[in-house]
């Protein structure tokens, strides 16, 4: 039997042992698998976060891996587990939002979703709090093992999007808003590299404000200033951000998530712009 990819994403923690016991639940099922963790460490129930991380790390991974998301505040509640194949993987998770940047710009057209109900498939004990062990990890090992996803349950769709800021133009100038903030205190966007271009035509020479504050025009790397300088730049995931050069711009900035980014092409007051 081929040995199936599957990775794991929580709000658990690094090193917490409930990560351990779902890997475990999962191998009693699945022996072969070979588990990948793409993080655990989302800020507690923060799904919007949990979604931005999802949709970035899981594609890339190779067609076929299967993908389970643990950011989970309605455990226990009437709130479905889905199975979904989307572009040739699969994904366990809530219908909480967690899959809205996965289905996002028509990426759900040919993409087919069960609700799981199937308890064959689940733990025979099932905690009403710790879901992810005891449904979507067994669930991950037999579709690992060549369950298909039809035998989970019934047809559905993915119905829970989540509320995102909008990108506006105001004038000659775009304005967003900080939406994450990653382990190093750099301050993610929900402006990306095709908006900008779209709307001036090009990325260089644009110029970025963060509350009002000029941190300077879109870099290439995060070394184009000095340490402890402010500088902006498109990330690696194509995601205007404003970062602090070997150090934290959450802390520098006194700015978290909500925080108002805006992009002109010149570098004149925002009243001007």
């Amino acid at each position: 039997m081929a040995q199936p990819i599957i990775t794991l994403m929580s709000d658990f923690g690094e090193g917490s042992p409930y990560v351990a016991q779902m890997k475990g639940a999962l191998l009693q099922v699945c022996r072969n698998a070979r588990l990948f963790d793409i993080t655990h460490s989302i800020t507690p129930q923060a799904i919007r976060e949990g979604a931005l991380v999802w949709r970035d790390a899981a594609p890339m991974f190779p067609p076929g891996t299967i993908h389970v998301g643990v950011v989970d505040p309605g455990v226990g509640t009437e709130r479905p587990i889905v199975a979904a194949r989307i572009d040739g993987s699969h994904y366990i998770g809530p219908d909480n939002g967690l899959f809205d940047q996965l289905i996002e710009e028509g990426r759900d057209e040919g993409m087919e979703a069960v609700r799981v109900t199937d308890t064959r498939f689940w733990r025979s004990a099932v905690a009403r709090t710790f879901h992810g062990r005891d449904i979507m990890a067994p669930v991950a090992g037999h579709l690992g093992r060549g369950a298909a996803l039809r035998d989970l349950g019934p047809p559905t769709r993915l119905v829970r999007r989540l509320d995102w800021p909008n990108v506006t133009q105001q004038g000659h100038a775009l304005r967003g808003e900080v939406v994450y903030v990653d382990r190093f205190g750099n301050l993610i966007s929900n402006i990306r590299r095709e908006t900008l271009e779209e709307t001036f035509g090009h990325v260089g020479g644009l110029v970025v404000r963060l509350e009002g504050r000029m941190i300077g025009p879109v870099r290439g790397a995060y070394a184009e200033v000095e340490p402890g300088q402010p500088v902006a730049l498109l990330g690696s995931n194509d995601r205007l951000e404003v970062a602090v050069a070997n150090g934290s711009a959450a802390q520098a900035l006194e700015a978290g998530e909500g925080a108002v980014v805006q992009v002109s092409s010149s570098s004149k007051s925002q009243d001007d712009s």
